[in-house]
């Protein structure tokens, strides 16, 4: 790979994908996760990287590695929840802004109506991020929810968010 590369997650990632937790400190996954993830819940994670409904992006560096990942969970009734993670050499260079838009446009070419995030008030990069996404913010106990209404993408961005989200195996559109 000889330049960054922002796409779509598949079953080929799942080692780039458990590398990329396991490069982060138990708190820093803490603050990911909302609770305490173990090294093994990180590796059945990856195996099941590709499940159906879930949807993954992630930014790769020029040497491989998963920088950035942008993950969405199905949460019933056409809502996802967001959840982002950067490795903290690159935080700050717009990759989980980038990731997230193209999840936000995968998500709305599958139908998805509405998306939510959760995070600790004090995250201020997850709050810039979920503003600049144009996430609708309120306080929810010791923490903030984040909530955006997504409008189905015009026919030439749904052709190419299609061939996005699809280039996932084992998800169906």
């Amino acid at each position: 790979m000889s330049d960054w590369q922002l796409r779509a997650l598949n079953r080929n990632d799942a080692e780039s994908y458990l590398a990329h937790w396991l490069a982060l400190s138990g708190p820093v996954r803490y603050r990911c996760f909302g609770r305490i993830v173990s090294e093994a819940e990180l590796h059945r994670l990856a195996e099941t990287l590709v499940v159906e409904g879930r949807m993954l992006c992630g930014m790769f560096a020029p040497d491989g590695t998963l920088a950035c990942v942008a993950q969405a969970f199905p949460c019933g009734d056409g809502c996802f929840e967001l959840s982002f993670s950067v490795l903290p050499q690159w935080r700050g260079n717009g990759f989980a802004r980038n990731a997230g838009e193209r999840l936000c446009r995968m998500l709305g070419a599958r139908g998805a109506r509405e998306l939510r995030l959760r995070c600790q008030r004090s995250n201020l990069p997850m709050r810039a991020l979920a503003v600049c996404l144009g996430f609708d913010l309120s306080v929810r106990g010791d923490g903030l929810v984040g909530v955006r209404t997504l409008m189905r993408p015009g026919a030439g961005g749904l052709r190419a968010d299609l061939a996005q989200a699809s280039n996932q195996p084992g998800v169906p559109l």
